[in-house]
């Protein structure tokens, strides 16, 4: 037998050449997915398509994907894990291309934009056919940016109207939230869901406030009275000292409640009277419900103007604004006033100076049709989303309600405890009530997606034109939507505006001259819209 014969499965010397070539110049990339609810999770919505996705991906373009991040949680909720890891590998490590599915699978607000873009991030949009970096674009990045503010935008109205229909529930005095302890949601005869007293719980919240009305008894002291009488929080842990001293402190127990810093009446049944109520608040010796301190005016620019002198010696320090004088406002330096150097602007300079730098947040007509003609397609691509968070609650609706009637039969078979089935339908129906908030702020939603990518246009182009019309308060909503900083320097004001808005005071036809030139015959050319995934191909 020969010698130089090779075992099955061994590397010849030019593969080992051409494998250690391939790991030379095989990008490295990083792996990011994210489902917006434990719900998506559970039901294995979307995290494995998306990585399943992503991974071919990677192959076909000779991609090594060296580490994968997955989040699953809320858009909405603060702290995900998985994105600030990956934020952290990237500030460490060389890899500098990130794969994910979409834009609204990557961001949940700018800031995670900003960020990203800080650290010098190829992006790819594989399910866009985008990439995002350095070498992208001016209109590449000025849509990108459209697209990630109308996302956001689309989030906050779905929670406002959310917010609408809790509101509208607490004005005809039910309310919005979980029950507190010594209380339980129930559906009412009218299909609503209420608080009803719980008849286990209720009484022992009724003796504590009795018992520290009276004096004698501390905190503490009610603490362990109330964990002899066996109360226990949602979770099913013992009352701490806090929970205790909330509770005393919460005016839904004698039957008020603050909801979105309105007061209203709860149409539910109180467990002490207002004045045992006070009572206690007196015992607990209550600060003043209102400080009575006169507060400062606010001017336009307040908080708004940062001092060109104190950002030079690496100090932030805001400029405050005071009458002089009975009519004229001015803006200066504090600490450039302690120290003597303080230089006052006149606010209707700063104003000037300020039309000046809205005068070049500009669109050419053409380039307003492009970008109108790309918000059409990222409105479809939202609204596509919408539908399936529609669907999927509706399938959550239907499960839930056959859970209930599962349990409610097993109840009358005797097969369930009472107690046991007050609790589970207790929770079975507060999901109920969420869902349909949810379903109704989705449909009020929906009609919103494009009149927000358009509204987000008008804001920037047509800021200059419409300032003199605006009263203080969308002067003021106008700027912190537009800006992310400005100082005064001198007799100078600079402003750096929020992305994207930013592109547009760089060049005002940048965006028209990157090919994408609008003509009457050709209409607008397709670099300006985002790539379509199979879907919305087939669905044209």
């Amino acid at each position: 037998m020969s010698r130089n014969r090779r075992r099955p499965g061994s590397t010849t010397p030019a593969k080992k050449a051409e494998l250690a070539r391939q790991a030379v110049t095989r990008r490295r990339a990083v792996l990011y997915a994210r489902v917006s609810s434990t719900e998506q999770h559970v039901e294995g919505f979307s995290i494995e398509a998306q990585q399943e996705l992503l991974r071919k991906y990677a192959d076909g373009a000779d991609i090594e994907i060296v580490q994968e991040f997955v989040d699953v949680e809320t858009a909405k909720k603060a702290g995900r894990q998985a994105f600030g890891e990956m934020l952290e590998f990237f500030r460490t490590s060389d890899v500098r291309l990130l794969l994910v599915e979409k834009t609204d699978r990557l961001y949940r607000n700018i800031s995670d934009w900003v960020t990203l873009d800080a650290l010098d991030v190829e992006i790819h949009l594989v399910k866009e056919g985008g990439v995002l970096s350095d070498d992208s674009k001016s209109h590449e990045k000025f849509i990108h940016g459209i697209k990630v503010l109308m996302a956001k935008n689309y989030i906050d109205n779905l929670s406002e109207e959310v917010s609408k229909g809790l509101t509208q529930k607490a004005r005809q005095g039910g309310w919005p939230g979980r029950a507190p302890l010594g209380y339980r949601n129930v559906r009412s005869e009218m299909g609503k869901n209420v608080l009803e007293v719980d008849a286990q719980r209720g009484p022992v919240i009724a003796e504590l406030f009795r018992r520290y009305a009276e004096g004698a008894d501390s905190i503490m002291d009610l603490v362990r009275f109330a964990n002899e009488k066996g109360l226990r929080t949602e979770r099913g842990n013992p009352v701490s000292r806090a929970t205790l001293h909330y509770m005393l402190q919460n005016p839904l127990y004698m039957g008020r409640f603050s909801w979105n810093g309105e007061w209203y009446d709860g149409r539910h049944q109180p467990l002490v009277t207002a004045a045992l109520f006070e009572a206690v608040q007196d015992q607990l010796d209550a600060r003043s419900r209102t400080s009575g301190r006169k507060k400062n005016k606010v001017f336009t620019f307040s908080g708004l103007l940062q001092c060109g002198t104190c950002h030079e010696e690496g100090i932030v320090r805001t400029l405050s604004g005071e009458m002089k004088k009975g009519q004229y406002v001015y803006y200066a330096c504090p600490r450039c006033r302690i120290e003597k150097r303080a230089k006052y602007w006149n606010e209707h300079d700063v104003e000037r100076m300020l039309l000046k730098q809205l005068d070049r947040l500009h669109m050419p007509p053409a380039v307003m049709e492009l970008v109108a003609d790309a918000l059409r397609y990222i409105s479809r691509d939202i609204m596509a989303e919408s539908e399936r968070d529609r669907e999927r609650l509706q399938a959550r609706e239907t499960s839930v309600r056959k859970q209930l009637r599962t349990a409610y039969d097993d109840r009358l078979r005797g097969r369930l405890q009472a107690d046991m089935f007050a609790e589970v339908s207790e929770a079975w129906q507060m999901e109920l009530e969420q869902i349909r908030t949810q379903l109704q702020a989705l449909h009020l939603a929906d009609g919103k997606t494009m009149e927000l990518g358009i509204g987000l246009l008008e804001l920037a182009t047509l800021a200059r034109k419409r300032w003199s019309s605006m009263d203080r308060r969308q002067k003021r909503e106008l700027l912190f939507t537009l800006r992310s900083n400005s100082r005064l320097c001198d007799d100078e004001l600079k402003v750096t505006w929020r992305i994207p808005f930013n592109l547009l005071p760089e060049s005002p036809y940048a965006l028209e001259r990157d090919e994408a030139v609008f003509s009457e015959e050709n209409g607008p050319s397709s670099k300006w819209l985002p790539q379509l995934d199979s879907n919305q191909r087939h669905s044209d």
